[in-house]
């Protein structure tokens, strides 16, 4: 089966969204901030990790 998935970061939240090919949603995730200038690359790489 086929996905596509999209990453909305900004300063304040992260919003992880997955769906198959017909648009169904299957997956809804939010996090903190993506800002690496906001929150430092230290938190930036556990972030990454944790999407």
């Amino acid at each position: 089966m086929n996905y596509i998935a999209g990453i909305d970061g900004g300063g304040t939240k992260t919003t992880l969204i997955c769906q198959d090919l017909k648009g169904e949603e299957l997956l809804t995730k939010r996090f903190g901030a993506f800002n690496i200038n906001s929150i430092g690359e230290k938190a930036f790489r556990a972030l990454l990790v944790e999407i």
